[in-house]
């Protein structure tokens, strides 16, 4: 289904197994393998609700947005603008540039380019193993805060704690360093073991 209250350069595109709508401007539900396209984004999720009347778009259940620089979120409900621009998640995560994984018990997603994570954790180390099983990240830091500033391409965190093997080794109340997608920027960087 097109949403159609957009300019056409804005159209929203809706595909699910049942999709239920009354009137023009009444609430649009999307329900099972719901995937909502709009521009270079994309949203997946177990059913969708969207209300033109206020241009939010509810969607719960295996949320996932894929996001126009590539990057993946993960979340068990979203509220967003009907741009996916702007919004809250619950139970968020977020992998970015590879194998580095952001992720907190909230999010506010912002159009100008920052996400805002409440009790976050920020690791590059796997999570999994080849099984599939969960395991405990070799390094992993965890804040009250931890802000992503896609313009600043930084990552910050509020009240830190860095962890090696799930024991707590350093608190500091800031703590900054390049977001992982940028190739070079001043300010701490993560060791890398070589042999020769």
């Amino acid at each position: 289904i097109v949403v159609s209250d957009r300019p056409r350069e804005e159209t929203v595109l809706f595909a699910a197994d049942r999709v239920l709508r009354t009137a023009e401007e009444s609430l649009l539900i999307a329900e099972g393998n719901v995937r909502a396209f709009y521009e270079n984004k994309s949203l997946i999720a177990d059913y969708i609700s969207y209300d033109p009347t206020t241009d939010i778009v509810t969607a719960n259940g295996n949320v996932v947005i894929y996001d126009a620089d590539g990057q993946i979120f993960y979340a068990d409900s979203v509220e967003l603008t009907g741009d996916l621009a702007d919004g809250v998640a619950t139970n968020f995560g977020a992998l970015i540039a590879e194998e580095n994984r952001l992720v907190g018990s909230t999010v506010v997603r912002s159009s100008s380019g920052v996400n805002t994570i409440e009790n976050g954790a920020y690791t590059a180390c796997p999570v999994c193993r080849e099984d599939g099983s969960t395991k405990t990240p070799t390094w992993e830091v965890k804040a009250v805060r931890v802000t992503q500033d896609k313009n600043d391409q930084t990552i910050r965190f509020r009240h830190a704690t860095i962890e090696a093997f799930g024991v707590p080794i350093m608190y500091t109340p800031y703590f900054e360093f390049p977001d992982p997608s940028v190739e070079r920027k001043s300010g701490l960087l993560p060791p890398s073991i070589g042999n020769s």
